[in-house]
This record gives C-alpha cells, sequence and structure tokens, in this order.
C-alpha cells in the first residue's frame, strides 16, 4: 500500500481538491524543429547515450545540435491558439493583401491601370443607375422653412447590384458577390420625396480581359489601390438650426453651441484623397460634428473626369461658401469645393462605361 500524504503543519492553509497552479517563469518558447538528417541525427545521438539517461540527454541533444534548424519563438496567447484552446481574435486571423495599402502618389504610377479602354480589360467600369436610399437629413425641423423643404439622401448600398432575393442567396451559402458598388457623395432633392434615382460606381470582373496577366490583384486589391477610400473628411460647414430648434422643442434650452441639441444639425464634409492623383467628387454629410462612419465612397482617379456643367440652383444655403448646390449630371451629387475652396466645381466623367486594369 502506498503510504498516506503527510499532512500539513497546524496552521497552514490547505490545498484545495483538484487545484492546479501552473507556474509561468519566462515566455513559452516553441522547441527548435528538425527534419530530415538533422532528426535522425538526433535520435542516433539519444540512442548512443544509453537506455537510463535517454530521456534527458536525447532532449538536451535535440534542444542543442542542429544549427540549421529554425528557432520560432510565440508569445502565450500565440501558443495557446495552437494547441485550439484560446479562439483567435480579429487581424490574426486574415493575411492583408500588400497591395492594399500601395495607393499610387504621381500620375505615372497608376496611368496603366487606370487608363479607360473601349475595347478591353481587366475591370468592368460603369455608372450604374440607382433607386433605394436612406434618409440623411431634412430642413422640416428648421424654422421659415416649412414652405419649401429640402432633404439629403445617401444611396442605400446593402444587397448591392443584385436583386434581394439573390443577395439573400449568396448570403445563405457565403458567397460574396462579384460586383463592388460604391456612393460619390450624398444626394440633395428639393421636397419631402427619396430621389427617383441617382449614380453610383460600380466594378466588376470584365468579360473582356486582355491577354497579358498585369498585376494580377484580385477586385478588391484593384479598387483597395486605384479607387481608394478618402484618408479622411475635412469639415466645410455646419448648419446647427434644426438641432437648436428641436432642443428648444423638447424643453432642452438653446443648445446652440457644437456639443449641445437635438443631434439633428447639418454637417457637410469633404472626403480627403490619398494623393492629388485622384479626386473626391461628391460632398458628404452628417448630423453631428463626428466624422461621417460607414460610408462607402471612393475616390476616382482624376484622368476620369472633365469639368462639367450641369451645377444646380441652390438648394440651401448660409451665406457665402456655404450652401448646397447638386451636379445633376452626376444625379443630384452634391458639389464639393476644391482644395482651396474658391468655389463648387461640376464633374463628369469622360465615359459612363469602359474597361480599365491590365
Amino acid at each position: 500500500l502506498a503510504p498516506a500524504p503527510a499532512m500539513p503543519p497546524p496552521g497552514a492553509a490547505m490545498p484545495r481538491a483538484n487545484a492546479f497552479v501552473p507556474q509561468i517563469s519566462a515566455p513559452l518558447t516553441a522547441p527548435r524543429i528538425q527534419s530530415g538528417r538533422a532528426a535522425s541525427a538526433a535520435s542516433a545521438a539519444s540512442a548512443a547515450s544509453g537506455g537510463g539517461s535517454s530521456a534527458g540527454a536525447g532532449s538536451g541533444d535535440l534542444m542543442s545540435m542542429g544549427t540549421s534548424a529554425e528557432t520560432v519563438s510565440v508569445s502565450l496567447g500565440g501558443f495557446l491558439r495552437l494547441l485550439g484552446s484560446v479562439p483567435a481574435q480579429g487581424p490574426e486571423e486574415e493575411e492583408e493583401d500588400p497591395a492594399v495599402a500601395e495607393v499610387p502618389t504621381s500620375p505615372g504610377a497608376c496611368s496603366e491601370e487606370t487608363a479607360m479602354r473601349l475595347d478591353c480589360g481587366r475591370w468592368s467600369v460603369k455608372l450604374a443607375s440607382h433607386t433605394k436610399f436612406s434618409p440623411v437629413w431634412s430642413s422640416t425641423q428648421v424654422p421659415g422653412h416649412e414652405g419649401r423643404p429640402f432633404c439629403i439622401w445617401r444611396a442605400d448600398l446593402r444587397g448591392g447590384a443584385a436583386g434581394s432575393l439573390q443577395q439573400g442567396l449568396r448570403t445563405l451559402v457565403g458567397v460574396k458577390s462579384g460586383v463592388r458598388q460604391f456612393v460619390l457623395g450624398d444626394v440633395g432633392v428639393r421636397g419631402l420625396d427619396p430621389p427617383v434615382k441617382s449614380l453610383v460606381l460600380q466594378v466588376k470582373a470584365s468579360q473582356n480581359k486582355p491577354k497579358e496577366h498585369g498585376l494580377g490583384l484580385s477586385l478588391d486589391a484593384w479598387i483597395s489601390r486605384f479607387l481608394p477610400r478618402p484618408v479622411a473628411f475635412r469639415l466645410l460647414w455646419h448648419d446647427r438650426r434644426g438641432s437648436t430648434a428641436t432642443a428648444a422643442a423638447s424643453g432642452g434650452g438653446g443648445g446652440g453651441g457644437d456639443d449641445g441639441g437635438g443631434g439633428e444639425g447639418l454637417y457637410v464634409w469633404r472626403p480627403v484623397p490619398p494623393s492629388e492623383v485622384f479626386v473626391a467628387v461628391g460632398a458628404v454629410c452628417t448630423t453631428d460634428p463626428a466624422e461621417p462612419r460607414g460610408v462607402e465612397v471612393r475616390c476616382v482617379p482624376k484622368t476620369w473626369l472633365v469639368r462639367g456643367d450641369t451645377l444646380g440652383p441652390t438648394l440651401w444655403s448660409l451665406g457665402e461658401r456655404q450652401e448646397v448646390r447638386v451636379q445633376e449630371g452626376l444625379g443630384g451629387v452634391i458639389a464639393c469645393p476644391t482644395e482651396h475652396l474658391r468655389y463648387l466645381p461640376s464633374w463628369a466623367f469622360i465615359s459612363d462605361r469602359f474597361y480599365a486594369g491590365s
């Protein structure tokens, strides 16, 4: 019979049953992994050292011999994930395509990939008609403007270019649509009804691909590089009258400052392109002073555009350089001031359907 375990001295804490507290004195490091001849040499050395000491000497030789073996160091979290005891988190699950961060900063760096072609190209680009919108802001809360209401809408891209049934089936089976759509800016209209239609930028794989392989980028990697997101949003001007009226009606007082009121003021933002190679053709609006979030707006190559002449009349104004005018040639997209804020430009695409990408 095995001897009974010794009892602790009087006054000592009793250990908990089945308790195990690991003692980690140093970061966990994965052992050196040897293959081929190095592993055979380690086995031979372990066998030659004798049976009694094979466990200690063999493991010591394995850790010390074979200078060509690589040592892989992992963190404690990474080691536990390898064992499957801790789920992987966020960015460590996916590898980012290195092409995503390489946005061209000079015309020569993107002239070949963004050249507009009419016969063939890696990707098909077009200005697509869009009829589904979400409300952004309305002038109905602004005193004195009830007779001539004005609203701002945003193209609702949920569901993409496919119908709701097709999109539902793709979501069910986990298939991602091969069509990408992006807004050019928010849309302004006179009245309370949503726009009949507007234009969004649509990109998808082309059926008329060139014979050359080109850069070999995926659709999303090409879009990230040559149709980049804005690096920031610059606040152009804001109108707090709607927020002040809402706060006063609810008993909250005037609240005319940027941090008061009911959060229904109008804030007009200019998307900032990552370089002078690209242009943000439309403004983005919000009802609070925080930068726009979750807006699928993209900057387009300047070589795709020309100055248009379809700037509509003023729909909303607080005075000079603080007004809303829309580009009628782009389906009512709100005009965005230039970098120097001297005037409101009107943009037009050279072609509403073309190919791009080598």
